[in-house]
């Protein structure tokens, strides 16, 4: 049964490694359409507990069906400690200068580099789009470990991650990456090696254009080409 390998090799890295797991902390997640029988089973097996579909996980739902009702709870508790801090700390006499007038700061000015006067916060939606580039870039530059080995095995198979569009049954994490490329591809090109795999008039593949593309009107009579088919067969 593959839960009694699975339990096997979790046994055997914990030899080799001296190192242990907790299975009092550790539990198990069963799809919906899973025999219950078999949940007990394979729960007995690992001795791990089932845990439901609405778990948390440090304050946070582990499964999303809705990310706005998944997470509505954080922008509510959120909106309840900013009115706190408001009626303690704003009081009537902090909320006006020395003039008496009312102060107020636009986030633009409250968002610039402290150097330039502001107080260098940053807009949470650009910091998740960096590390979301960090990713795509990763993807696209064939770092190896084993998230991206699981990225690329359950999504890419085989195929190149600028080439690959989300569909609706990915995961919300992935269609967040896909929405993502376009920043990859405003600076990335590929380099060429043999060519056989490159697509003349797909992919970016001419360092020296502003779109990294191919413009050519007299091949596009060829049909479709690969970039090898550029070389000459004696000299490259």
């Amino acid at each position: 049964m593959e839960a009694s390998q699975f339990k096997e090799c979790l046994d055997t890295f914990c030899v080799w490694s001296g190192q242990s797991f907790n299975s009092h902390k550790s539990n198990i997640f069963f799809n919906r359409n899973t025999n219950r029988d078999l949940e007990g089973l394979i729960s007995g097996i690992l001795q791990f507990e089932r845990i439901p579909i609405l778990s948390h996980y440090l304050g946070l739902p582990l499964f999303c069906s809705n990310k706005i009702s998944d997470f509505s709870y954080v922008v509510d508790k959120l909106d309840s400690k900013l009115a706190g801090w408001k009626s303690r700390l704003l009081s009537k006499a902090s909320r006006f200068d020395r003039s008496g007038a009312l102060c107020l700061c636009a986030w633009d000015t409250i968002y610039a580099p402290k150097g330039f006067g502001g107080l260098g916060f940053r807009w949470s939606s650009d910091m998740n789009r960096d590390f979301l580039a960090k990713w795509c870039w990763s993807l696209v530059s064939n770092a190896y470990s084993l998230r991206f080995s699981i990225l690329r095995g359950k999504y890419l198979r085989n195929n190149s991650f600028l080439n690959v569009a989300a569909s609706p049954t990915d995961s919300i994490f992935w269609k967040h990456l896909v929405k993502t490329k376009p920043l990859i591809l405003r600076g990335v090109c590929i380099m060429v090696g043999n060519g056989s795999l490159i697509d003349l008039w797909l992919h970016l593949w001419v360092p020296s254009h502003p779109t990294f593309r191919l413009i050519s009107v007299c091949l596009r009579d060829h049909g479709a080409l690969v970039v090898a088919d550029l070389f000459h067969p004696n000299r490259g």
